[in-house]
């Protein structure tokens, strides 16, 4: 659900959704992913937390984080925005990324013991990766390729109306009620 905080901590594998309740943090730090503010909140066993991320492409730069899911002392979060996963340590620093060029619109995640599966919203299908960050497996079949629709000028495509509503009088052949 867009907007809602996901959070995952380590050696539980998939993400729970926020104020569940159901799972008391182990031994690690805590993840959790905040879309509307482009950001992952960490926090230590201790308590300490920090803000990591803000918009961007760059290591450690998110675009809506989506989901985030933990598998052994990683944290693998979805960014939508950016079209792939980021890998983050214990400590926040980003270790790398994987599904770059293979996701379009990722939404959610979760690890199994050795793999991490994504959803790929827009190819409508989920996609397996090792940690190594190689695609394992793909669930479900990408939608044909519809053709692309001829342009006019202004880029806009051919035999769509601009959005403006015309009045009765621009429009030949039609006439106003009186």
């Amino acid at each position: 659900m867009p907007g809602r905080q996901r959070r995952a901590w380590p050696g539980r594998g998939a993400a729970t959704a926020s104020g569940s309740g159901a799972f008391a943090p182990p031994a690690g730090a805590q993840f959790a992913a905040l879309p509307k503010t482009h950001s992952l909140q960490v926090t230590t066993p201790l308590g300490a937390s920090k803000r990591i991320g803000g918009v961007g492409r760059a290591a450690g730069q998110l675009n809506y984080p989506s989901d985030v899911a933990v598998l052994g002392e990683l944290a693998y979060v979805v960014e939508t925005g950016n079209h792939r996963v980021q890998v983050f340590d214990a400590a926040g620093v980003a270790r790398g990324t994987i599904g770059e060029g293979v996701l379009n619109y990722p939404g959610g995640i979760i690890t199994t013991a050795d793999e991490i599966l994504v959803s790929d919203s827009r190819n409508a299908r989920i996609v397996g990766f090792d940690t190594q960050g190689r695609v394992t497996r793909t669930i479900g079949v990408r939608p044909p390729e519809r053709p692309a629709r001829p342009r006019r000028h202004g880029g806009r495509p051919a035999g769509r109306r601009s959005g403006f509503a015309q009045s009765a009088q621009a429009r030949p052949g039609r006439r106003r009620s009186r």
